[in-house]
């Protein structure tokens, strides 16, 4: 039978507006959570604001509230990498932002998709997370699912039984209705229950614990897959069970006793004190097998700002490749050439010519024998909240070799005890090293806390405290020998950082770059040398240099501003063994 009836009409019309209204409700629209600080405004808007990169999300330890009127539903967190767990009441009073740091909400990077629902309670909002909210289907087609379903109730059930409705009161239509607004009140409240489970394997985690000497490693379901004494045995385990998402330590200390192979799309978090002992070196590396051993000619010269490039061939080249241009120029360094080179993705090809991502910052030509190297580049590899400790200065040790890598991020982390380097990039694009600490990472002729190396670009190094006998706390260095020789590091960003107690230079670029350095707002204590940059252009500005025998030091080729820096007690404060160098607007104090 049909529905027949104004009055069924007019009831059928009425649900129809409340099941519009609940889905939209569940549904509402909201943005993601980026950057290294959350905040949620007071103008009613319900969006949230973020600082830090764009392009790269950061940790978010706690939420800051401008105002106590503000109103929002849900805030999803799109983004896959991370979400924020726990609950707690914070609030803010007038257009004064309460830093609530001992709030309790963490930032867990667990490559799953969560909801933070606000109730009320007092006055104050408390945000309460709900694991896991998402997987198969979007969070708006399983809404849109739920809609259509209570439709399809209310109508099955309008003209069906031994007594079909066929010109139903109000009342009779509220009977109907009131079931179905109670089932869309709890949708409301708690979206993740129409949520479809079993995430796909790319938003997997896995959970890594330590006790009396024995290491576990569960998956997401609680499931133990693997339980034994070696530790980095434990972590290999746990990269073989997801092809992408978090691995999850808990408390301890973790032997990695050899190395451990890297790969894209994983994150280590560590919860609370999370140690790695490296008694091996590199503890962490991703090799160098996504180096091609095979080189393309190019066919015709490269100009600087092309995208495109005329190849010989274009076999074995896909749409998405990553590929290292070069040619025979050279800057010789300590009896060594160096070549040039740089990094850039191929979005389209055409016959034997590419087009890449960006334009070339340098001419290649033919009669230099320009040609590309095909490189499979690692991406998004995070880590966070771990320490990293060594076995010695003087020593060969090395935390993290980073070989042909997009997008890598290095949070809240510590390293010391290191001899060669800390953390190495060679070839990598995009990354970001922020609220990190290091100490004593020395060697006599190498000691790099942070080395930059080869045809990197846009690396930001930012927040970070390098305390304690350093050599070179940040370096842009170049490879010698292999595959991966050949490239000039680009764009270098170091902000806001604190250097003490720098054996040689804090931040350096060896002549082998051509490097574009920003030093902004850093702090520099006795060191040898606060910046030296070889071959690189810079701006130095807004920072402190204190008691440093030389802080500035400049070397041609370069175009330079030094500005709004403080020098106070330094021996020598400005050495420019350059003629392209502007000063202006700096203070000095005290100085030799």
């Amino acid at each position: 039978m049909g529905i027949n009836g104004d009055s069924k009409r007019k009831s059928c019309i009425v649900i129809l507006f409340f099941l519009i209204a609940i889905s939209a409700t569940i549904t509402f629209p909201v943005s993601s959570a980026m950057g290294s600080q959350v905040y949620v405004p007071g103008d009613g808007s319900g969006d949230f604001h973020s600082g830090g990169s764009d392009n790269n999300v950061q940790v978010a330890k706690a939420l800051k509230f401008e105002a106590e009127n503000f109103y929002f539903k849900s805030v999803h967190l799109e983004n896959p990498s991370r979400y924020l767990t726990g609950y707690t009441f914070l609030s803010g009073a007038g257009t004064t932002v309460e830093d609530d740091s001992d709030a309790g909400i963490m930032s867990i990077n667990d490559a799953c998709k969560g909801l933070l629902i606000p109730l009320m309670t007092n006055g104050f909002y408390n945000l309460m997370f709900f694991d896991k909210s998402t997987g198969i289907f979007p969070f708006l087609v399983v809404h849109v699912m739920f809609f259509v379903f209570c439709i399809g109730v209310v109508v099955a059930y309008a003209n069906s039984g031994p007594h079909p409705l066929k010109d139903p009161s109000f009342r009779e239509a509220m009977k109907l209705l009131l079931p179905l607004l109670f089932v869309g009140f709890l949708f409301m409240l708690f979206p993740h229950i129409s949520s479809i489970y079993n995430p796909p394997d790319d938003l997997a985690h896995v959970q890594i614990s330590k006790d009396n000497g024995i290491v576990t490693v569960e998956n997401e379901k609680g499931s133990v897959i693997h339980s034994g004494s070696c530790d980095a045995d434990a972590i290999e385990a746990a990269l073989a069970e997801i092809d992408g998402g978090a691995i999850l330590f808990e408390n301890g200390h973790y032997d990695i006793d050899h190395t451990i192979r890297l790969k894209s799309d994983v994150s280590f978090v560590g919860n609370d004190d999370v140690v790695f002992d490296c008694t091996s070196s590199p503890a962490f590396n991703t090799g160098t097998g996504g180096y091609s051993s095979s080189l393309i000619s190019l066919s015709s010269d490269a100009n600087s700002g092309d995208t495109q490039i005329k190849l010989s061939s274009v076999s074995g080249l896909n749409v998405g490749d990553y590929v290292k241009i070069s040619d025979d120029f050279s800057v010789p360094f300590q009896r060594i050439d160096y070549k040039n080179g740089e990094l850039a993705e191929i979005v389209s090809i055409s016959g034997s010519t590419i087009t890449v991502d960006r334009p070339l910052y340098d001419d290649y030509t033919v009669a230099r024998n320009a040609q590309v190297r095909k490189i499979s580049m690692f991406k998004n590899i995070k880590f966070e909240n771990i320490d990293f400790v060594g076995y010695g200065m003087e020593t060969s040790s090395t935390a993290i070799y980073f070989y042909g890598v997009s997008n890598i991020m290095i949070s809240n982390c510590g390293f010391e005890d290191f001899g060669n380097r800390a953390i190495s990039f060679w070839d990598c694009l995009d990354c970001i090293v922020e609220g990190s600490t290091f100490k004593r990472v020395f060697k006599d002729g190498t000691g790099y806390g942070i080395a930059v190396t080869n045809a990197c670009d846009n690396i930001v190094i930012r927040d970070n405290s390098f305390l304690e006998k350093g050599r070179h706390y940040i370096a842009v260095v170049a490879g010698q020998g292999g595959v991966t020789t050949g490239g000039f590091t680009r764009h270098v960003d170091v902000i806001n950082n604190i250097f003490r107690d720098c054996a040689d230079e804090a931040v350096n670029s060896h002549p082998t770059s051509a490097a574009v350095f920003i030093v902004k707002d850093n702090e520099f204590y006795d060191c040898r040398k606060g910046v030296e940059f070889s071959n690189s252009d810079s701006v130095i500005a807004n920072n402190t240099f204190v008691r440093c025998a030389n802080g500035v030091v400049l070397f041609d080729p370069g175009n330079h501003l030094i500005e709004g820096n403080s020098f106070r007690g330094n021996r020598i404060s400005i050495i420019p063994h350059n003629t392209n160098s502007v000063t202006r607007d700096n203070s000095f104090e005290d100085n030799g």
